[in-house]
Parts: C-alpha cells; sequence; structure tokens
C-alpha cells in the first residue's frame, strides 16, 4: 500500500507569490493518480496556511494510524528557507517574526511520515529561494538532509537547487518539475526507477550554470517509481497538456515565436541610465523610510552611503565566496590575495639534503597559494555600501546597526545585509560584532515596486531587531511588577 502528499503553495502574504506553483502541484497530482500505484492522495493547493497544512496532515496520520506502508511520496513546490541548520518549508501566512510558527519544519514533516511506517520514503522538493536565505556552506546543507535520511528505512531525497542557489520557473511550470515528468514520459522502457529519474534530472541541468538539483539517497537504486507502457505515457500526456492549456487560455497567453520571446524577455533588461536611476531610487526609499514611531522615539537614525568596503572589510571574504561558487552574471569581481600554507615538517634526513641542494636554512616547505579575500563592482555606482546607524537616545539600550551592499547585473540586484549590535567597552568606545551573518535576497531591478516591497522588509527586520529586545525586556518586567 502506498500513499502521496503533495503540497503546492503559490500565494503568499509577505513574500512573492510563485503563481506557476499551483500547475506544478495539478501535474504530478495528475500524474500520480495515473500511474494508479498510490491508495489514498492528499493533495493541498487551497488553505495552505500553517494552521490549515498541518491540520491537514495530522489528519492524515491519525486516519492511517497503525497502518504499514510500503511507500510514502511527499511532493512540494513553494518558497523554502534554510536557517539555523534546519529546512522550512514557506507556508502562505509566514512571518519572519512568527517563523516557526508559519512554516513546516524538514524535522517536523519527518515525523509526520515516520508515522506512516514507510519502508521506502520519497521527497521531490521543488523550492524556489524565498528571499531569507542566509549565505552558507551547502555543506552543512547536506548534513542535515544526511541525518534526514537517518529517520527512515529507504528513502530518495531530491531538491531542486542547493540552499544559496534559486529554482526557477515560468509563469506556468518550474523547471525541475517538468524535469521530473519528462523523466517518466520519456523513457523507452517500462518500469520507471527512481534512479533514472535522478539520473534523467541531472543530466537535464548539466548546462544548467544556475541551478544545480541534487540528490540525497538510501536505497538500492532498484526501488520502482512507476510502470508506464506507451498507452500510459500517452493519456498522461495528453492530461497534462489538458493542464497546461487551460492555464494558458486562463492567463489570456498566446503562442509566441522565437524573435517575440526574446523580444519580450528583452524588456527585463535596463541600460546603465536605468539602473542607476535605481540605484537612486533605493538611495530616497532608505533615506525617507518610515520606521516605527517607538524606533524613532529610542533612537537617532542615521543612514550613511559609503563609496567603498571599509567599514566591511572583516565581513566582504564571504560574499567573495559566494559569488565564485554560485555562476552569475553580475558586474562584479572577486578578490584574491595570497595564502602562504606551511606544510608537514621536514625529517631530519630531507632537511639535510634540502640544505645541501638549496644551501638553505628554512625548514619547512612553503606554498603559496590564492584565496579569497572579498569582492567588487566592476561598474562605477554612487555608492557600495549603505550603513544605518541606530544610535541610541537613552543609556539603557543597545546601539545597533545595519549594513547592505550589493551585485547587479542588467537584469537583477542581489542584495546582502546584515544587522548587528554594539558592545559598550568604555564611557565612549563600542566594540562591534563581526560574527553577523549576511542575509541576501534578489530582485529585478526594472520592478519598482517588488524593489520598494524588498527594501522595505529589510528595514522592517532592523525595526524588529532593535526593538524586540527591549520589548522583551521591559513589557516582561512591567507583567512581573504586576503580577
Amino acid at each position: 500500500m502506498n500513499i502521496a502528499i503533495i503540497l503546492a503553495v503559490s500565494e503568499y502574504q509577505h513574500t512573492g507569490c510563485l503563481p506557476g506553483c499551483i500547475l506544478d502541484g495539478q501535474l504530478i497530482n495528475r500524474l500520480l493518480k495515473e500511474t494508479g500505484k498510490y491508495s489514498e492522495i492528499l493533495f493541498i493547493s487551497e488553505k495552505t496556511n500553517s494552521t490549515q497544512v498541518k491540520e491537514k496532515l495530522s489528519e492524515l496520520i491519525q486516519n492511517n494510524e497503525g497502518k504499514t506502508f510500503d511507500e510514502v511520496f511527499f511532493y512540494y513546490t513553494g518558497h523554502g528557507d534554510f536557517r539555523e541548520d534546519e529546512f522550512y518549508y514557506i507556508l502562505s501566512d509566514f512571518n519572519v517574526n512568527q517563523y516557526r510558527q508559519t512554516s513546516l519544519a524538514n524535522s517536523e514533516l519527518d515525523n509526520f511520515l515516520r508515522q506512516l511506517n514507510p519502508n521506502l520514503a520519497i521527497k521531490v522538493i521543488d523550492a524556489c529561494n524565498s528571499g531569507l536565505t542566509y549565505i552558507k556552506d551547502n555543506d552543512v546543507f547536506r548534513k542535515h538532509l544526511d541525518e534526514s535520511k537517518k529517520s527512515f528505512n529507504h528513502c530518495y531525497f531530491m531538491f531542486s537547487s542547493m540552499s544559496d542557489q534559486a529554482s526557477y520557473q515560468t509563469h506556468l511550470l518550474s523547471h525541475f518539475t517538468e524535469s521530473f515528468i519528462h523523466a517518466v514520459l520519456k523513457y523507452n522502457s517500462t518500469e520507471v526507477r527512481y534512479k533514472h529519474i535522478i539520473d534523467y534530472i541531472s543530466d537535464d541541468f548539466d548546462r544548467n550554470a544556475f541551478q544545480k538539483p541534487f540528490f540525497v539517497n538510501q536505497a538500492s537504486f532498484t526501488e520502482i517509481f512507476c510502470s508506464v507502457t506507451q498507452k500510459l505515457k500517452t493519456l498522461i500526456s495528453e492530461q497534462i497538456n489538458g493542464l497546461l492549456q487551460d492555464q494558458f487560455n486562463n492567463d489570456g497567453l498566446k503562442a509566441l515565436s522565437l524573435v517575440e520571446l526574446v523580444k519580450k524577455d528583452a524588456q527585463r533588461y535596463c541600460s546603465e541610465e536605468e539602473a542607476l536611476e535605481q540605484l537612486n531610487t533605493i538611495g530616497e526609499f532608505i533615506e525617507n523610510y518610515s520606521y516605527s514611531s517607538d524606533l524613532r522615539e529610542l533612537y537617532e537614525i542615521n543612514p550613511d552611503f559609503q563609496g567603498d568596503y571599509t567599514s566591511i572589510s572583516q565581513n566582504t571574504k564571504s560574499i567573495g565566496k559566494w559569488l565564485k561558487d554560485n555562476p552569475n552574471n553580475y558586474f562584479s569581481k572577486i578578490i584574491y590575495k595570497n595564502k602562504t600554507a606551511d606544510n608537514k615538517a621536514l625529517s631530519a634526513r630531507e632537511l639535510g639534503q634540502l640544505m645541501i641542494r638549496l644551501n638553505s636554512p628554512a625548514a619547512t616547505r612553503t606554498s603559496k597559494e590564492k584565496e579569497v579575500s572579498g569582492f567588487d563592482l566592476t561598474i562605477d555606482v554612487p555608492f557600495k555600501l549603505i550603513v544605518i546607524d541606530l544610535a541610541p537616545k537613552y543609556p539603557n539600550i543597545d546601539f545597533c546597526d545595519c549594513k547592505i551592499t550589493f551585485v547587479l547585473s542588467q537584469v537583477n540586484i542581489r542584495f546582502f545585509y546584515f544587522y548587528s549590535n554594539f558592545k559598550l567597552e568604555n564611557w565612549e568606545e563600542f566594540s562591534y560584532d563581526f560574527s553577523s551573518q549576511w542575509q541576501t535576497i534578489e530582485v529585478e531591478i526594472k520592478d519598482t515596486e517588488k524593489l520598494k516591497e524588498t527594501l522595505s522588509n529589510i528595514l522592517n527586520k532592523l525595526d524588529s531587531f532593535a526593538m524586540d529586545p527591549i520589548r522583551a525586556k521591559y513589557i516582561s518586567s512591567m507583567e512581573s511588577r504586576d503580577s
């Protein structure tokens, strides 16, 4: 007996909507139904806020309590985020100030699935970057999933991209889900193994420098996804094409020629003048932003637009590494410095031979290597860094700040930003916390509305970063006095 769960989240209250996700879910639902493999399919594509989704999952578990399943298949399409060594499925009512309440943690999902006692667990995750990503080593993400697989006897996990990459979609359909479906429809035999699907998707994305799916497996590679005949392939293709055409018609779209597609896409590209104009828009928006009345009452807010990276010199290395690890078209360059690496000490015999040959007193071998030390832009811009200082008006609250920098291409601007507290060392001096971690988000330069929405989110988070500890400190003390 097999069971499947499909969760398609396309509408979001506080982050960008993903209109293609609804069709992603419908296509996977249709594919699973036509295989005839699953005794029950829970398809959630409406009412996808955190309370409703978790209630539906709990109800499914309760209804199947005590049963044992050969396979549980979970498919997700929507925003995803990796934070503090945990992957989160971002739900419709997601709010960064109620992070865990309004998302579904991967560990929580594993607990749900484990209660179905599956012999084989499948997770297919087509998660677009939610815009809340921290710059993080992808090895940490993979380690998290390696821990996740220990929850199951056998499993295949398929992720559309690494933790710091975006997953791409058209208005209609995501590339990853489309590749998954094609892996079945284009197979030239009968038994479609999960390993074949993995191989097909891997080959399909080989030439895509910006999105690399990855996979975590704990299985024999012999497990079958489904059996397909040419008749079934034709039926599935017709069903899927029907859904695509319905969506196509509903959106009022028309078939475009190659030339028309190129012209349409070209509208997203901006000139140097347009990019500079948008940077000025960014500056004006930040200078005139309306923070909460409490923040304005307690702090002097001082935005400073700087032409270099001097004040974040110890924090630029991680951005340089991100640019190195993520192929891109940004107008930027990676800065390297020489790294002197000492190898193991020589033995007495080796040292003697070396000194004879080189007439040198050196006791160790040294080699110079290059390492990333930072980054820089390759174009002229009015500013490279925005520092927003929150200077306290009263001695019992902390000094804090937000630093925002960016890289840009002809189409997109990617912001890197973090928040920091300062520790008072003496009557006049503060020490700076260099351990802050960059967060990053990308937006199209020409989309002024989305650009302002993104900046609002960054600045609202600064407001919360400063005010939340104050509220916690003084509201709790007031409640203690009242009690």
